[in-house]
């Protein structure tokens, strides 16, 4: 179990600092949560090391996206609701928030 917590932590860390060395924000980050403004340019790089880890890992990230917190939360929880590791992008139109389910290849300004 040690390990396997060494194993999500030093994955948060890497996300963590691929965040930073392209320019992004992070607002929050404890156990396995974190919660970063990314450049648009960056987005897909960012999404891309996500996708390597839960491809290469026993264990997978959510990635929820959106243009304010409350989008991003919800674009989170749906993500996790619909299955582990998936991307899923919230979408608001006058007061309705609609969900996308991301392609990681296909990322490239949200």
């Amino acid at each position: 179990m040690k390990e396997f917590s060494h194993q999500i932590t030093q994955s948060i860390r890497n996300f963590e600092k691929a965040i930073k060395e392209t320019g992004g924000d992070i607002y929050f980050s404890g156990g396995d949560n974190i919660l970063a403004f990314v450049k648009d340019e960056y987005l897909n790089n960012i999404i891309q090391l996500v996708k390597e880890v839960n491809t290469h890992s026993n264990y997978s990230f959510s990635v929820g996206l959106g243009s304010t917190l409350r989008d991003v939360y919800l674009a989170l929880k749906y993500s996790k609701s619909i299955f582990p590791g998936t991307v899923v992008k919230a979408v608001a139109d006058k007061g309705k928030v609609t969900f996308e389910l991301v392609d990681p290849s296909e990322v490239r300004s949200l």
